[in-house]
């Protein structure tokens, strides 16, 4: 009897520099707003797409080209505007939209809008919706965040989509031939998630198997998993 291949996870580090993102027509727009943030109304922008589409990796290489900070929720709950610009002039808030209904989070990134705003600082946000979705519930807040500028990175095309397989597969340390990714590409979703789930389980049948990745091994993971030929009849 053959013991089972129990495959081991290791952690794999995503890359976030300026040179693994890939600029297409769905990002292009962020892409051109983030490279001078004096040009942003009330100085701030809000970056706001699909869960996966980026926006976090854009997100860091805006921070290290202007040496700025990122904040999380808990930092304005405990830290005042002065406090939270010692480091730095610049600040970015990754999925921002989770100060809605929070009437404490609200007020204070209220607060630091209004802070940075007098200081000549910056402030950008991320999140899945536009503003107008979010449902803040401090009108001043509100008001200023939709006066701000605000551009949308959207759902993938072929070349970011391309893109998005290469660099995943690549942080998980895995080398793939030109016929998985045109495989993949036909078969999985249109979506960012779409291709960390592929390329996470491929991960986990390569080692389980101990096997390259190859066409016939993405055929039967996707199998599996309920899957299907995605592309036009």
């Amino acid at each position: 009897m053959t013991a089972r291949q129990i495959p081991l996870t290791f952690p794999h580090n995503a890359s976030m520099r300026e040179d693994d993102f890939m600029v297409t027509a769905s990002n292009q727009e962020a892409v051109t707003w983030l490279q001078d943030h004096k040009n942003w109304s009330l100085n701030c922008c809000v970056v706001y797409g699909p869960k996966g589409s980026g926006k976090t990796h854009l997100l860091h290489i805006w921070l290290k080209r202007e040496s700025g900070v990122a904040i999380a929720l808990n930092d304005l709950l405990t830290k005042d505007s002065e406090t939270l610009t010692q480091g730095s002039t610049c600040l970015a808030f990754d999925n921002a939209e989770i100060v809605s209904g929070n009437v404490a989070a609200e007020e204070a990134l209220f607060h630091l809008y209004n802070h940075l705003k007098e200081i000549g600082g910056a402030l950008l946000l991320t999140s899945t919706r536009p503003v107008s979705e979010w449902g803040i519930r401090l009108a001043d807040l509100s008001s200023r965040l939709m006066a701000s500028t605000a551009c949308t990175i959207h759902s993938p095309n072929d070349d970011l989509m391309r893109g998005l397989i290469v660099k995943q597969f690549s942080d998980h340390g895995l080398s793939i031939g030109e016929g998985v990714i045109e495989f993949l590409l036909k078969h999985i979703d249109r979506s960012p998630d779409a291709v960390a789930d592929i390329v996470h389980r491929l991960d986990q049948a390569s080692l389980a198997k101990k096997a390259k990745v190859t066409v016939a091994l993405a055929k039967g993971v996707i199998e599996a998993a309920g899957g299907g030929d995605r592309s036009e009849p």
